[in-house]
């Protein structure tokens, strides 16, 4: 059955792992203003002052994780900063968030202590200033946590990952009054950029691979401003490649790649209910349009929900990749919607 698979040696690949999502390069590129705004929220700790807090928001895949991520490996290897990572949808309560920084400064004996006990081991493991990393906010069940930390560890600096700029209202006043947050946002790449990205990626992760492949996956990559795309797409089609003893990719293999992407990448259109259906459809013929111009048109289709309503629905649609949303520059506080489903056979 094995026999005519390439061995080892014949690999197409030369480090896949460099297509992993969780990979962090040596460089990120395009993002060195970002990485020094995250250095001087950091810096002050060094000179043994009390950090800054830093909300880092940007549409998802981006690379706001792992350009911070980066920032704190080169402090870790300069200083005696302790350096935390947290990421709230999976540690989403008071309890769970305090119990995984008690385990990450090395206590692991924190299965059934209540809240109160671990507040207080954690304070007691706070001896060095701490860099503490916050990802993905917006999922936390009850954001006065935030406060907590804050008046709990003397030396540190917050930095408070999200999706969403507007997670920032979701913070109690009282809460965001006693942080006295900066604010770094992490633009889209442009087509240009995720090129670059995407060469370099291609060159580490493949034996002797043209460039000219990239036209597609770049532009699949772009439209939906999510570099795990293009990654997904060279992998899969490295795969492909291989699984025909091929040991160069194709035009056919990039094609198939891109043709499954949606597999990956967003929940089966079918799951989505009438309504929700109804205002993707709605998105996807005014794309680039303001929100209120998509509800008019939601109205005017017969649709019955309260705008609240409406804007929960689209809320659920950019959490599951369907559409991507942009503050728009005109008049007021308005969202521009974008339809972001990748079609099969693009």
């Amino acid at each position: 059955m094995f026999k005519d698979i390439l061995h080892t040696s014949q690999s197409i690949f030369k480090d896949i792992m460099v297509l992993d999502y969780d990979f962090q390069p040596d460089r990120i590129e395009y993002r060195e203003n970002e990485q020094k705004e995250v250095a001087k929220a950091v810096a002050p700790l060094i000179k043994g002052y009390p950090g800054k807090t830093l909300f880092v928001h940007g549409i998802p895949g981006i690379g706001k994780t792992t350009a911070v991520k980066q920032v704190l490996r080169e402090l870790e290897a300069v200083s005696d900063i302790t350096c935390l990572y947290v990421n709230c949808w999976d540690d989403h309560s008071t309890h769970k968030v305090l119990a995984k920084l008690c385990y990450l400064l090395g206590n692991p004996f924190i299965q059934h202590k209540p809240t109160n006990e671990l507040l207080l081991t954690l304070k007691n493991l706070c001896k060095n200033p701490i860099v503490l990393v916050l990802d993905e906010i917006d999922k936390l069940e009850d954001t006065d946590i935030l406060y907590t930390l804050f008046e709990n560890i003397p030396f540190k600096t917050l930095v408070l990952l999200t999706n969403y700029r507007n997670a920032y209202k979701k913070i109690d006043e009282r809460v965001r009054s006693r942080l006295n947050t900066e604010f770094l946002e992490f633009r889209p790449y442009t087509r240009e950029e995720v090129e670059g990205i995407l060469r370099t990626r291609l060159h580490f992760a493949f034996q002797n691979q043209s460039e000219k492949i990239l036209s597609s996956v770049t532009d699949t990559c772009h439209a939906v401003h999510d570099i795990r795309v293009g990654l997904y797409i060279l992998k899969e089609a490295g795969l492909n490649a291989e699984s025909e003893n091929k040991l160069i990719i194709s035009e056919s293999h990039i094609a198939h790649a891109i043709n499954k992407v949606h597999e990956f990448y967003v929940k089966p259109v079918q799951q989505l209910d009438d309504d929700l259906t109804m205002i993707l459809n709605l998105v996807k013929d005014c794309n680039g349009k303001n929100i209120g111009d998509v509800y008019l048109a939601y109205q005017q289709n017969g649709g019955s929900q309260s705008y609240r309503s409406f804007q929960r629905k689209i809320a659920k649609l950019a959490d599951g990749k369907f559409i991507r949303t942009e503050k728009g520059s005109g008049r007021g506080n308005t969202t521009v919607l974008y339809y972001a489903v990748i079609e099969q056979g693009v």
